[in-house]
C-alpha cells in the first residue's frame, strides 16, 4: 500500500474515531426512546388485558349468583304496578 493511500486510510479512521462518542450517544438515545415507547405500549396492552379479564370474571360471578329474570307473558314492563 502506498504512503498516500495509507495516510488516507489513517485519516478516515481518525475521523471515524473522533465521531464515535457523539454517534454512540445518538444510538443510545434512539435505543432509549424506542425502548420507552415499547414499554409504554406493552403496559397499555397488559392493562387492557387485565381490565377485560377482571370484567369478564365479575360478569361471570354475577351471572352465577343472580337468578335469571322471569318475564311474564304479555308484560312488556316488569316494573311493579299496584
Amino acid at each position: 500500500m502506498s504512503k498516500v493511500k495509507l495516510k488516507e486510510v489513517v485519516r478516515g479512521l481518525q475521523i471515524q474515531l473522533s465521531n464515535l462518542p457523539s454517534n454512540m450517544n445518538f444510538a443510545v438515545e434512539q435505543f432509549r426512546e424506542v425502548t420507552e415507547k415499547n414499554v409504554e405500549e406493552a403496559k397499555v396492552e397488559i392493562e387492557a388485558y387485565l381490565t377485560a379479564a377482571v370484567q369478564r370474571s365479575g360478569l361471570e360471578s354475577l351471572a352465577a349468583q343472580a337468578p335469571a329474570p322471569v318475564l311474564n307473558s304479555g308484560d312488556e314492563d316488569n316494573s311493579p304496578h299496584n
